[in-house]
């Protein structure tokens, strides 16, 4: 069963949300905040992934040009902290559907404390400005056997307009730590 989206923000599950727009009958809308260009795939293994992303810099005015065929990671202005008792879904909002782009991410598993993410893959050349409203996350009711505590997991306590998220740390530093396990 969804949980009505005014309960969620009641309890205070999502946070850095737009009050006027957000809340819709059944989910509550995510603003997208920064993006990274996924490039020639990447690999997972047993010590880690190695994703091949580089940041996508706004054309004009705060507006990214996303190109037919491409991959893009999005990170969302909204911060979740999933419940023990909840787990939640990220899909698109159908006006990025109707533009040529679709949103695909994972369970957001009970215990999750993070900005939200996502892959937008599109279909048409397009732009879309930084705010704008292109995905929504609905909350579900979830019997969990534990709580997340992967390497996605924020350590936030507080979020305002001038504190940056811990963006994509786990791509930054991969090359990083791969090197220091290839040279020991």
């Amino acid at each position: 069963m969804i949980i009505n989206p005014k309960k969620i923000i009641d309890e205070g599950v999502v946070k850095n949300f737009d009050e006027k727009e957000a809340l819709q009958p059944n989910s509550i809308d995510l603003r997208i905040k920064s993006v990274r260009e996924i490039r020639n795939g990447g690999s997972l293994r047993l010590l880690g992934k190695d994703i091949k992303s580089q940041s996508l810099e706004y054309s004009y005015e705060d507006i990214w040009e996303f190109e037919r065929g491409k991959a893009y990671d999005v990170e969302f202005e909204e911060f979740v902290e999933v419940p023990e008792s909840m787990m939640a879904f990220v899909t698109h909002r159908s006006s990025l559907n109707r533009i040529g782009a679709h949103i695909t991410s994972g369970i957001y598993d009970s215990g999750f404390k993070n900005y939200i993410g996502a892959i937008m893959r599109c279909d048409a050349d397009i732009t879309i400005q930084k705010g704008t409203r292109i995905a929504t996350i609905y909350f579900m009711k979830a019997e969990s056997d534990h709580k997340y505590n992967g390497q996605y997991q924020g350590n936030l306590e507080e979020i305002n307009d001038e504190q940056e998220p811990e963006n994509y740390s786990e791509f930054d530093k991969f090359d990083e730590e791969k090197d220091e396990i290839l040279n020991k």
